[in-house]
């Protein structure tokens, strides 16, 4: 077994210990579940460090029978292995149960499914990851309700990638957001409600629904014809699924009225601005951009005054109003405010580590600078800004 492949893997264990995002194999160890099924986290670190660790002084120790394993620990990857082995060891846990390390084949194991293009091939693999008898002890546990999280972060790695312009790791987010999906799939399958195909045929059947100007006859030409349009039939679509779950006996108490169908799992600023939109498609929304900024000041100043109250409920409610005026002005301009504050972390990201960097080319640390210095280094910061794009920043 290839000495390289392990440290990889190390490599991939130490980046899950530090505050960074991590892959979607090693997020499966971060979190175990114990007899009675409640989660005990970083339980599965500890079960990762002691499987490559004993991986790795096993092929120092051993080789692969042909020398190879050997040769290689003598080249860059060796030079590193002894210590990586005492880092391993140094963790809290690990050395106690390595003392009886289990008995471990020198033979790689011969893969029993393949990459493939094809849709079909992660089914297959969901499949066996979830087989009672021969799958993953993680993936067979799992419940909607525990990989929910891990669909929520995978969105947010998509969009993240697309906020990075990086195709390459667009690509692999993706994969992993298809993965979420197909394990749903395989879960709701198992419990005899819906397959895979079920979600595909569902999909399809909506999309070509509501573009009958492209797979019908429709006289919708325009984007506002084609809005209105859309419109109708999801209203059509809500109907026809509120009468199907009636008939099924299913209750929807957590969606009532107009505003039902605003979901409240969404990102908070998200759902301000569907709530705002969906108000506004029956005239409930302000005339112009302008009077929303006199609201924005008029919260203000409710804000203001809460804040000299000392009331933290006040506060809190006084800001949400603030921010639910800020989420209103975007929406009328355009702009996405989940989009906007993104952009706005972003280059806070940008220009704070503008001064750590030049702070520690001067031999300073953050912790040790002056807030003077940091915002003389800040704007400094924002000149280059300007310098490089020619527009004024905030």
């Amino acid at each position: 077994m290839h000495v390289g492949h392990h440290l990889g893997r190390f490599r991939q264990f130490l980046l899950f210990l530090q505050p960074r995002r991590f892959s979607g194999r090693l997020r499966h160890s971060a979190r175990s579940q114990d007899p009675e099924g409640s989660f005990r986290p970083g339980a599965g670190r500890l079960q990762e460090a002691e499987c490559v660790l004993e991986q790795l002084c096993h092929l120092r120790s051993c080789g692969d029978g042909s020398g190879a394993a050997q040769r290689r620990a003598e080249g860059a990857d060796g030079a590193h292995q002894g210590s990586l082995c005492r880092t391993v060891r140094q963790l809290p846990g690990v050395e106690e149960r390595q003392r009886h390390p289990p008995e471990l084949s020198s033979a790689r194991p011969e893969a029993t499914m393949e990459a493939s293009r094809d849709i079909s091939g992660l089914i297959d693999i969901m499949a066996a990851l979830r087989n009672p008898e021969s799958g993953c002890p993680w993936d067979i546990v799992q419940t909607f309700e525990t990989i929910k999280p891990y669909t929520i972060e995978e969105a947010y790695e998509v969009a993240d990638a697309i906020e990075r312009k990086d195709t390459d790791d667009l690509c692999d987010e993706l994969g992993d957001l298809l993965l979420q999906v197909v394990f749903h799939a395989r879960i709701a399958e198992e419990a005899g409600a819906f397959s895979f195909g079920d979600v595909v045929h569902a999909i399809t059947r909506k999309m070509i629904r509501r573009h009958p100007h492209v797979f019908a006859v429709s006289d919708a030409k325009t984007e506002d014809a084609v809005t209105l349009q859309w419109d109708r039939i999801k209203a059509e679509e809500k109907r026809e699924r509120a009468e199907r779950r009636h008939k099924s006996g299913i209750v929807e108490d957590f969606k009532a009225g107009y505003l039902g169908s605003v979901q409240r799992s969404f990102p908070a600023l998200t759902e301000a601005l569907k709530l705002q939109e969906r108000a506004a498609k029956v005239g409930f929304d302000w005339s112009a951009p302008e009077p929303i900024l006199d609201k924005i000041e008029e919260e203000i100043g409710e804000l203001r005054a809460a804040l000299a109250s000392g009331d933290k409920a006040k506060v809190s409610d006084e800001l949400g109003d603030l921010i639910f005026a800020v989420v209103n002005i975007g929406r009328h301009v355009n702009t996405d405010p989940e989009q906007a504050l993104r952009g706005t972390n972003t280059k806070f990201r940008r220009r704070f580590h503008h001064i750590e960097t030049t702070l520690e080319a001067e031999g300073e640390t953050l912790e040790g600078a002056s807030l003077e210095r940091m915002e003389e280094i800040w704007q400094s910061a924002k000149a280059i800004e300007r310098q490089l794009t020619g527009v004024r920043t905030a």
